[in-house]
């Protein structure tokens, strides 16, 4: 396996390990060398996933010395570059995970919506508006618009209920792949009915992922609008 994945994989069990409180009792993490054999990995890729690591906050390298645990947050640290519904990422950090679907109804698509999903604007779609919990905490809320024609028959939206994740939804339902997503990320500050879904107040920043998800053939499956808790849910990317 090449060592970037490696890497990835080296720092998911980590992360995981230190989030269920496996390294507590000593305060630290084995050495490097120690982790090279448990992992069977060399020691620069333990190097890689520790730099991971410590830029999220987890840990703290000293010279010498060792490396420490520093405070276990109580917010889910995830990756931004893998497409995987937020429910997974959840899990995959440590958290006892939960989606719960707020409302489906029709809407008609907006001027700014409808350029996201290239259709015209008054078309018919459907909103879908779901919240994700972390050991349960409210940590994310979404409104997700899929094109109406794009489902067929309506009622097969409250299968959507039945599944983790609209993307769950879209592979096991509609039998449609999607393939990749385009996001943008914005600090925002929450109104209305995000606000009451968060439980957070109107001064609380709050981080917006907004964009568009595609199948293979880069045809519009549905927009998205996540409201992510930033003391909650914190972002991480590797830039190489």
């Amino acid at each position: 396996m090449p060592r970037p994945l490696l890497s990835r994989q080296l720092v998911e069990d980590l992360r995981r390990g230190i989030l269920r409180g496996q390294f507590v009792a000593l305060g630290r993490l084995p050495s490097e060398a120690t982790l090279a054999r448990q992992y069977d990995v060399s020691r620069p890729t333990v190097r890689e996933a520790l730099q991971v690591l410590e830029a999220e906050g987890l840990i703290r390298r000293r010279r010498g010395r060792g490396t420490f645990l520093t405070s276990t947050p109580a917010a889910v640290t995830a990756g931004i570059e893998r497409l995987e519904s937020f429910t997974e990422t959840i899990r995959r950090a440590g958290f006892n995970a939960k989606d719960e679907v707020l409302e489906i109804r029709p809407v008609s698509l907006s001027a700014a919506v409808a350029r996201m999903l290239d259709q015209a604007p008054g078309r018919s779609g459907i909103l879908v508006r779901s919240l994700r919990y972390a050991d349960g905490n409210p940590v994310i809320y979404c409104e997700d618009i899929i094109p109406s024609a794009l489902v067929g028959d309506p009622r097969l939206l409250e299968r959507r209920r039945e599944r983790e994740s609209l993307l769950d939804f879209f592979t096991n339902d509609l039998r449609i792949e999607v393939r990749y997503a385009l996001l943008s990320v914005a600090a925002v500050r929450p109104k209305g009915i995000v606000r009451t879904a968060l439980a957070v107040s109107g001064s609380a920043p709050l981080i917006l992922l907004r964009g568009t998800a595609y199948d293979g053939a880069d045809r519009p499956l549905y927009a998205s609008f996540n409201y992510v808790r930033s003391d909650r849910y914190q972002f991480t990317l590797v830039r190489k």
